[in-house]
């Protein structure tokens, strides 16, 4: 198999190593589309090549092979499939289907009559293919940071043997949607929530607990409801991860208010409790409920926040500049707001990175 092997689940993972800071590139997904008829499907790697892109399915079960399945332009990273090519791929036309059509999501930003293409489960995951790679321009997008001074308690517990209980708050993203190992196939990685917290947990001789209050297509107001609930079981570290639900439905300033209001329970509790605000991951641009926009004020406002005990998990940023050489069906679970296997894996980076874990082993 041309992709890391699934049996050797930790090292197959690669969760240490981040594009940002590595020279090569492990199953970046690929969504292939064929923009017309008399075009041939094409997709986009994250980096040029520096060697052969090794392409398998999504599952890591079949592998394809150039020049019969793709073929690889090295300057621009870009992949087109020649007639025949086992590949799956989509025509342009099909992800827009009308609404009340079969996999239509209402609907498409500034005409109501049309839909986006959508499905839970693992659709897109059956649609999509994975490339690995070495590459030798570095990316030159947002970067991660640790931020270690804005999190002093937490970074005193991962240095000694101190148990770290976190609790963490979200919406479908943090329950694991669209993560193969929910949606029960191959190659069966975990949530970004497991992958983080194991990847902790070999990493460290002190426990790390997890008490995950995420609930499926809730946001900041059903955090403030939660809030009291949760210092309930006094957490070391809250994380708290809303925003895809907010963004079509409240203004910056509602956000910025609940999310206050989330802060002034932690802190009225225990000051002691640190806390993780997660800037979301980007919807659909096309989608009318996911404006780019309000994800892009959400960062800032989130960012207005942090400060000594309060950190920022900045997914948006990054989301942003990948999807300036990306298309979002590349990097989606489900089409409009999930991400899939491998924006799960960059959630548990972007999270290890805040605290400090580095490049080794994982």
């Amino acid at each position: 198999m041309a992709n890391p092997d699934p049996s050797d689940k930790q090292a197959s993972w690669h969760i240490g190593d981040p594009f940002w800071r590595s020279t090569r590139m492990v199953c970046e997904s690929l969504f292939f589309v064929r923009e017309s008829s008399g075009a041939p499907p094409t997709a986009r790697l994250l980096l040029p090549p520096a060697t052969p892109p090794e392409i398998t399915s999504a599952s890591w079960e079949t592998g394809y092979a150039s020049p019969g399945d793709y073929l690889v332009d090295s300057d621009t990273g870009i992949l087109t499939l020649p007639p025949g090519s086992r590949i799956p791929f989509m025509d342009r036309a099909d992800l827009y289907p009308m609404v009340g059509q079969e996999h239509a999501m209402a609907f498409k930003r500034g005409d109501e009559r049309v839909g986006l293409y959508f499905g839970e489960g693992h659709l897109f995951h059956d649609r999509q293919a994975v490339a690995s790679y070495d590459y030798q321009v570095p990316w030159r997008g947002f970067v991660p940071a640790a931020q270690p001074d804005r999190l002093p308690g937490t970074m005193r517990r991962l240095a000694s043997s101190l148990p770290l209980r976190i609790c963490l708050m979200g919406d479908s993203i943090s329950t694991g949607s669209n993560a193969s190992a929910l949606t029960k196939v191959p190659p069966w990685i975990p949530p970004y929530t497991e992958l983080w917290v194991d990847t902790m947990r070999r990493r460290r001789a002190g426990e790390v607990i997890l008490e995950n209050y995420a609930v499926s297509g809730t946001g900041m107001k059903y955090g403030v409801a939660v809030a009291g609930k949760v210092m309930d079981e006094a957490p070391d570290l809250v994380v708290i991860a809303y925003g895809m639900n907010d963004a079509g439905f409240i203004t910056v300033d509602e956000y910025v208010s609940l999310t206050t209001r989330i802060l002034d329970v932690v802190r009225g509790r225990n000051p002691e409790t640190e806390i993780i605000l997660v800037s979301s991951t980007l919807g659909n641009p096309e989608w009318n409920y996911a404006p780019t926009e309000k994800f892009l004020l959400f960062r800032d406002a989130l960012e207005s926040l942090c400060g000594t005990g309060v950190a920022l998990a900045d997914l948006t940023s990054l989301w942003a500049d990948m999807l300036k050489v990306k298309s979002y069906h590349d990097l989606t679970g489900n089409g409009v707001n999930h991400p899939n296997d491998f924006g799960h894996r960059i959630h548990a980076q972007v999270l290890l990175e805040l605290l400090g874990f580095g490049a080794a082993g994982g």
